[in-house]
């Protein structure tokens, strides 16, 4: 497994490197099979694609190109961007005092490169007469290098690594515009505003890692910190794989970095998500023993995900612990059993509670009112 193991000083982490250029081929090839495939059944049927057509595509492929991609590419929420909140990439650091307001981003991408992109893009596809050809393929390579850079910045907030990676972006959005060049010169041009936005966006990147680095160092990229680890450790668990998300545990134990209630709630939501619902009891087990208080949330997960399989007996169980750890059942707690005895069409099951309000103080769903008069 790529990069289980606590780095220091500033050696590079080669099995993060691997992992990128690994994804960046993958994501590669399967654009490039899509772009095969449509060029096969156009050129089959006999039938022309509109220029139109060509243009959403390729307009298409420059925002969403990460499906074709392994690795998690997430965005900024433009929500919260624009509202000057904290989201992945985007205020969840120390920023710049020179960075642009949040509303800028999106009409930059969205309004401005993505178009241009498009139509250049449109252009070539005009002049070569197919999608899978060598000079579209280097633009469809610059967009891949991209959504991994938005892997190391955005996901596993990698800020030191961020700054390689984003010249790394600048660098393949030349090659882009001076491919077309060669084919087509008007549309090489067109992305050259790509090719100037994207050194704003390296001078911003490389300030940004400045400014959060104290000691005025590089912070080594094969450091990540705690939010990095919550994304590696949830993620593992969100697949159900259980021995992954505990080496990620211990790496990060390792690099002294203490879990929060958050991560573990994740984790256990993951797990009993993925069906892994030993794992996700056994989450909760390492949650109390590294004295983190559980959360209500943590507890609903397993109740539901034991509900979801039929075993009402566990769900009641887990349910029950809830007042030996000071926590009060909500509105989830109930609604899941509830769940549980609909599927398996036993309204006769009774539900834990206490006295006519229930001692906790949560009132009764409305589901559960009906849930009663149907028994």
């Amino acid at each position: 497994m790529w990069g289980h193991r606590a780095i220091l000083g500033t050696e590079l982490d080669t099995d993060a490197v691997g992992k990128y250029a690994l994804s960046i081929a993958v994501q590669l090839l399967g654009i490039t099979t899509f772009f095969a495939a449509i060029d096969t059944a156009v050129k089959s049927s006999g039938i022309e694609l509109p220029d139109w057509a060509v243009f959403a595509l390729f307009f298409g492929m420059s925002l969403r190109s990460r499906i074709f991609s392994p690795l998690d590419n997430s965005r900024p929420d433009i929500q919260k961007a624009t509202q000057g909140q904290a989201t992945g990439g985007f205020n969840d650091r120390t920023m710049p005092s020179w960075t642009p307001p949040g509303f800028f981003f999106p009409i930059m991408w969205i309004l401005i490169v993505a178009p241009l992109r498009a139509a250049s893009s449109m252009m070539i596809w005009q002049q070569v007469g197919h999608l899978c050809d060598a000079t579209i393929l280097v633009l469809m390579l610059h967009l891949c290098v991209g959504d991994t850079w938005n892997t190391v910045n955005n996901v596993e907030r990698r800020l030191g690594a961020a700054v390689p990676g984003v010249l790394c972006v600048w660098a393949s959005a030349l090659a882009a515009s001076y491919a077309y060049f060669q084919v087509e010169p008007f549309a090489g041009q067109l992305l050259l505003p790509t090719c100037l936005w994207l050194t704003v966006a390296a001078a911003l990147v490389a300030d940004t890692w400045r400014v959060n680095n104290s000691s005025g160092t590089a912070t080594p990229p094969s450091l990540p910190d705690l939010v990095s680890y919550h994304h590696l450790i949830s993620g593992a668990a969100a697949r159900g794989k259980e021995r992954e998300a505990a080496d990620w545990y211990v790496e990060m134990r390792q690099a002294l970095l203490r879990p929060d209630p958050i991560i573990f709630t994740d984790v256990i939501h993951g797990f009993a998500r993925s069906g892994a619902h030993e794992a996700a009891a056994n989450w909760l087990h390492r949650m109390v023993d590294e004295s983190v208080h559980p959360t209500v949330a943590a507890y609903n997960a397993l109740i539901s995900a034991c509900a979801r399989q039929g075993d009402l007996r566990r769900a009641r169980q887990w349910f029950e612990q809830l007042p030996a750890q000071r926590l009060q059942p909500d509105e989830i707690s109930y609604k899941a059993l509830i769940r549980g005895c609909c599927l398996l069409d036993e309204p006769t099951e009774p539900l834990p509670k206490n006295d006519a309000k229930y001692r906790d103080g949560t009132n009764p769903p409305a589901g559960y009112l009906c849930f009663s008069i149907s028994a």
